[in-house]
């Protein structure tokens, strides 16, 4: 399709404004029959100039200068009317089905030198050209290469399987350029650690109303069953939190797995019950092996000593169900993820454990934490490519070390004060010192400061331990080329916990006088029978009724600050300290894992 073509009522207009004269001339017919020459056509123009225009030459430089035309010339324009001939004819204009006419026209007319005509005043001044650059040619993306007979290994379904049109083309990163062939991290982006940069985590926190109800229904669920709901709420939690979870943009999709919760739990806590029972009842025996005196609080150590170690084994089984459940319900980019492997494994690896964490009163716990997770997550796998593990516990273990320096030293000498004359005649000797120490240390002024200052310093060590073990779990993560990595401090966790508080400030205070008034309903009910006085349990009916209600809504309240303020706050601050190195891995690994060929990506010249 050429010019004539597209534009043949503009060229049959205004053919003059898009030919010059030696063009038109040539074009015409009458270029061969004796048409007018380059001085005859000079000579019309000058004649056919108006009136006006010779005025505005002859007029002085500083007169006031005329009007500017239109922008579309009126059908007697100079122009036009210099193309006519004497007898006031147009010639014809170039013949769009002959096309367009060429720029080799016939020898040009002898040159004769051109009359020095001055400027009108109301021409308009050369403009510069623009400073600003030249648009950029935009970047070339190689077209996606078309599938080609199976080679060896391949399916044949693989093979014949076709390409998503509606799957994006991967288009050229700035972070690909600066990676190194590795695959290692690219430069991190300002501001918040790794904020923009590809496969950073986010988390949705537009809307917490669907979040909150939930919770309310699970801490109700939870409190008036005796803690048998626990499991549905937890479950519940996790969904709506992971469901709100963006990796690399995308949102984390989960299935709903709160009844499969509710039955897991319900079975272990009866199983819970009966190996608790079984060791309250043979606590005596052991008491009399050991030749201590059959004491209540001697009892209540033996039956947890015995009890530790089947307890353990349960928690265990539970820990792998739940992890089992959450990776079961997740997906993204279309691939879900699972758990193989036995359950019962993470309970002979707690056996094996037991004793050097049980024997070293829980000093060795962060690798025993940190085995276990090695354990479920080589196991773990996210469609057919199985999940590594590369963490050690030595980064983590002096704040471990602290913590458990203030909380299981100072609960053991609170223990041994406590006990004081009801020790174990062989322990007396050495631990009865230790015992009136404590009880003097308890009697002496200042002892609840003191108290309140141990508690803050145990606080502030776990924060620390937990952070750097978090650190260490979620940056030991990899899957296929892609790794994790996480920069969440112990001042995060301590925001999480401020804002849990201001949460729980203002609604908390209404609510625990709420449960105060509840409480006291029995008080009222004997002031309105004309009997006052203390005497609480005068109508035990209704006394337990109002205990049973305020402590079932108390837990309901403390259950719903722990799941819908607490975990979600910590659960915001863990995806914005963590994302995923080299992403592109795992685009490339969904790819695949579907059968197709993956989109190819064509970066930019490093010249341009």
């Amino acid at each position: 399709m050429d010019i004539v073509a597209l534009f043949g009522d503009l060229i049959r207009e205004d053919a003059e404004r898009l030919y010059g004269d030696d063009e038109l001339s040539a074009a015409s017919p009458r270029k061969a029959g004796g048409g007018r020459s380059g001085a005859e056509a000079d000579a019309a123009r000058a004649r056919a100039t108006p009136a006006s225009a010779k005025a505005a030459q002859k007029a002085p430089r500083n007169a006031a200068a005329p009007p500017a035309p239109s922008a579309k010339a009126p059908e007697t324009s100079p122009a036009r009317t210099a193309s006519k001939d004497a007898a006031g004819r147009r010639p014809p204009l170039p013949d769009p089905a002959k096309g367009a006419p060429t720029h080799e026209p016939a020898a040009p007319s002898p040159a004769r030198p051109e009359p020095d005509r001055p400027a009108p005043d109301n021409a308009a001044p050369d403009r510069p050209a623009p400073d600003h650059p030249a648009p950029e040619p935009p970047e070339a993306v190689e077209p996606m290469p078309e599938r080609s007979a199976p080679a060896a290994g391949e399916s044949a379904a693989a093979a014949a399987q076709p390409v998503d049109e509606d799957q994006p083309i991967l288009t050229a990163d700035p972070y690909d350029e600066a990676e190194p062939e590795n695959g290692a991290a690219g430069p991190e982006a300002p501001g918040a650690p790794w904020a923009d940069a590809d496969g950073a985590m986010a988390f949705d926190a537009e809307d917490d109303g669907p979040l909150n109800r939930l919770a309310l229904r699970g801490a109700l669920l939870a409190s008036f069953t005796l803690g048998l709901g626990l499991p549905w709420l937890r479950a519940a939690i996790d969904e709506a939190l992971w469901a709100r979870t963006l990796i690399d943009g995308e949102a984390v999709r989960m299935a709903s797995t709160r009844r499969a919760a509710l039955r897991d739990g319900a079975m272990l806590a009866a199983i819970g019950a009966a190996i608790a029972l079984g060791a309250w009842l043979a606590a005596p025996a052991a008491l009399a092996a050991l030749g201590a005196p059959e004491a209540a609080g001697l009892r209540a150590a033996a039956a947890a000593l015995l009890a530790a170690l089947p307890l353990g084994a349960l928690a265990q089984l539970a820990t792998w169900r739940r992890r089992a459940r959450l990776l079961g319900a997740a997906s993204w980019r279309g691939v879900g993820a699972a758990l193989r492997g036995s359950a019962w494994s993470l309970p002979a690896l707690w056996l094996a454990w037991a004793p050097l964490v049980i024997g070293s009163a829980g000093l060795l716990a962060p690798f025993w934490r940190m085995a276990r997770e090695r354990h479920m997550l080589r196991r773990a796998y996210w469609g057919e490519e199985r999940f590594g593990f590369e963490a050690s516990a030595l980064g983590a273990a002096p704040r471990w070390l602290a913590f458990w320096a203030l909380t299981a030293g100072g609960g053991a000498l609170a223990a041994i004060g406590a006990l004081g004359p009801d020790l174990p005649p062989a322990l007396h000797p050495l631990l009865g010192p230790v015992a009136e120490l404590v009880r003097a240390a308890w009697r002496a002024p200042g002892a609840e400061l003191a108290l309140a200052l141990w508690a803050g310093a145990g606080a502030a060590a776990l924060f620390a331990y937990r952070a750097a073990e978090l650190r260490a779990m979620i940056g030991g993560l990899r899957l296929g080329g892609a790794a994790a990595r996480c920069g969440l401090r112990a001042s995060g966790l301590w925001a999480a916990l401020a804002s849990t508080a201001l949460r729980a400030l203002w609604p908390g205070a209404l609510i625990w006088a709420a449960l105060a008034l509840i409480a006291a309903i029995p008080l009222a009910a004997n002031a309105a029978l004309g009997a006052p006085g203390a005497d609480y349990w005068r109508n035990p009916v209704l006394a337990a009724a109002s205990l049973g209600a305020a402590g079932a809504l108390g837990a309901a309240w403390s259950l719903w600050l722990w799941s819908a303020a607490w975990l979600r706050a910590r659960h915001a601050r863990l995806c914005m300290a963590s994302d995923v190195i080299a992403v592109e891995d795992l685009r490339a690994l969904r790819w695949r894992m579907s059968g197709a060929a993956p989109p190819r990506v064509a970066k930019a010249d490093a010249s341009e």
